[in-house]
């Protein structure tokens, strides 16, 4: 269930309130920062907000996260394809 907040907002998953994710994000907060960032992404998509992505990438890369510094090396090396497809 909570995978799906990869997708999805909380309010949109079967089963899931804001209290049992808050539970959730206290016990693991590093669970909390991956969802965080993966909805920042979805945001800057959305607003065709290009002028975001170097901090993202930024905030991103300090999670240190390993599929996610996979994610982030991938677009850092074609940076300009990457923005013009936010736009």
């Amino acid at each position: 269930m909570l995978i799906k907040l990869l997708f999805k907002q909380v309010g949109k998953v079967k089963g899931l309130d804001s209290d049992c994710l808050d539970r959730v994000n206290s016990q693991f907060p590093r669970y909390k920062d991956l969802i965080d960032i993966v909805n920042e992404f979805r945001k800057m998509l959305l607003d065709k907000n290009v002028g975001m992505i170097e901090q993202w990438v930024h905030r991103a890369s300090g999670l240190n996260i390993r599929e996610l510094t996979s994610f982030i090396n991938g677009i850092t090396r074609d940076i300009t394809a990457v923005k013009n497809a936010i736009k």
